[in-house]
């Protein structure tokens, strides 16, 4: 049986910096604190406008006819605006055509979405008794005696 010790970790700086020298970078960092910050959003920002064309892109090519066309295009005219608004400096145009798009791409969806739901009632409304769905089951009723080994032998 192991048992584990409890040991104490002292850190120490190895790179000989001096007090005033690791006073002075803690400073500096906090004083970027607020352009550090900055500069994240702007990339996650970038980061879901990239993912949000990608995704349209796919959803468009996966849809194919399934949509009606003028909606195919208001998304495309909405992913472009989208695209052209990433290649500035814009942080608020990225964020509307983002914003525009997404709400485009949710509509596009909930009506494919009504359309399936709509397709698969009415498929299963013609399973339903009355319906036009043919029923194809080859199902016999039949009578049937189990033989167990010990019977056939009995019985010869």
């Amino acid at each position: 049986m192991v048992q584990a010790k409890s040991k104490k970790i002292t850190i120490t700086s190895s790179s000989g910096l001096s007090d005033d020298e690791i006073d002075r970078m803690v400073r500096e960092a906090e004083e970027n604190a607020e352009s550090d910050k900055q500069r994240k959003e702007q990339v996650e920002l970038r980061n879901e406008a990239d993912q949000l064309v990608f995704a349209t892109d796919k959803a468009i090519k996966d849809l194919g006819d399934k949509v009606d066309p003028a909606d195919v295009d208001k998304a495309t005219t909405a992913k472009e605006a989208l695209k052209t608004a990433l290649e500035g400096t814009d942080l608020e145009a990225i964020r509307k055509a983002k914003d525009e798009l997404q709400e485009i791409v949710q509509q596009l969806s909930m009506k494919v979405y009504e359309q399936m739901a709509q397709q698969a009632q009415a498929e299963g409304a013609e399973g339903q008794p009355g319906g036009s769905a043919k029923n194809d089951d080859n199902v016999v009723d039949a009578d049937y005696t189990v033989v167990d080994e010990d019977d056939k032998k009995d019985n010869k």
